[in-house]
């Protein structure tokens, strides 16, 4: 564990006890050590080397038999698989868990080339979910981030396309699929840190239910500019099923407090209700901005009580940027103006100079309000 004299120091300054910290060492030892100078480098070797490798099969790739193609993949694929069985610890093996992301990567690349040989080909979604599920047990071995971040991306990316090529989903979701793949993400992390320990499970998926219900807001206020009247459809059961299960799973979970789980259940109302909004094609700039700014406003104020101090000041850049979006669009025609641009010029440099000056004491009121109402 790094900083193990910034324990001591507190053990010696009665902070904690020896005890303690102890037990603080043994939980950050179990946590997957990250070294991301060697990852990079180590990567960055074997797109070398494995650009070499492409390169001399290129070259005698017209002349090579299938079967000897075949033969090769696979042979790799053993040794991968092979190497990683070998080299499986349960924490903090930065070895296995390269060996592991190079063999769910020549996945794909052996698909790729089966398709190729025997000339079959299939939508990105069949081949997405093809992988998913053949990488699925192997990649539950590992607590390493960025290999869940890449896992679960690549499902993500092939349920979506699947929904919007289906005929039945689009005619049940229709402009709700987005959403309703949002409330998922939010469902299944709110269910990931209740029953699971795995940390590069529980940080992936709430990493892509961050990113997917900004998404989600953007996509609405997009819609909100662009759709017509005769686009609109209604808030379906499949949506509010969606929502009732998150608003469940929220005030279910214990490790939020009562604060806590309004903002959350807020943050989720606030993206149907834009979604909504945004269907009628009325372009009812007002109100989608009424839901922005509650949905950002509520997911700040979440972060600041979770002590998530960098997703506290992502959603409230966000926030000072739809008041900025706002601003212009009330200005109308002189938005465009010399004096439109001062304006929020002056606007931009003096709340970055006030959050410099008052951020750290708005962020800990924030945590103490809080955590004094739990």
């Amino acid at each position: 564990m790094k900083n193990t004299s910034k324990l001591k120091d507190w053990v010696n300054n009665g902070f904690i006890t020896q005890a303690q910290a102890d037990q603080i060492v043994q939980y950050e030892d179990r946590s997957p050590e990250t070294s991301w100078t060697l990852i990079g480098f180590v990567t960055l070797g074997a797109i070398i080397i494995g650009l070499g490798i492409l390169s001399v099969i290129a070259a005698n790739w017209e002349k090579t038999p299938a079967e000897l193609k075949l033969f090769i993949n696979f042979t790799i694929l053993i040794a991968l698989a092979t190497a990683c069985f070998i080299n499986y610890r349960p924490y903090k093996n930065l070895k296995y868990d390269i060996l592991l992301l190079s063999f769910m990567l020549f996945c794909i690349g052996s698909i790729a080339l089966i398709g190729q040989i025997f000339h079959t080909s299939s939508p990105y979604y069949l081949v997405a979910l093809f992988w998913v599920a053949i990488t699925a047990i192997a990649t539950s071995t590992t607590q390493r981030t960025i290999t869940w971040l890449i896992w679960i991306g690549v499902l993500l990316g092939g349920l979506l396309q699947y929904c919007f090529w289906s005929d039945f989903i689009q005619k049940n979701l229709g402009e709700y699929i987005f959403l309703n793949v949002t409330f998922l993400l939010y469902f299944s992390w709110l269910i990931t840190v209740k029953y699971f320990e795995n940390y590069g499970l529980k940080w992936a998926i709430g990493f892509w239910a961050i990113n997917y219900s900004i998404c989600a807001l953007i996509f609405n206020e997009v819609r909100n500019q662009f759709y017509s009247e005769t686009e609109a459809i209604d808030v379906n059961l499949i949506s509010l099923i969606s929502l009732g299960l998150v608003v469940y799973a929220i005030f279910e979970s214990i490790r939020l407090n009562k604060i806590q789980k309004i903002l959350g259940a807020s943050v989720a109302i606030m993206l149907l209700i834009s979604s909504y909004i945004a269907s009628l094609g009325l372009k009812l700039d007002f109100l989608i901005a009424i839901c922005s700014i509650i949905f950002l406003s509520s997911a700040a104020v979440f972060m600041a009580s979770m002590h998530k101090k960098w997703l506290f000041n992502l959603f409230l850049g966000l926030l000072f940027v739809r008041f900025l979006i706002l601003y212009f669009q009330a200005l109308g025609g002189l938005a465009a103006t010399g004096a439109g641009l001062v304006g929020a010029g002056v606007l931009i440099i003096y709340f970055a100079i006030l959050w410099k000056r008052k951020g750290r004491k708005l962020l800990e009121k924030l945590e103490g309000w809080t955590d004094a109402k739990s």
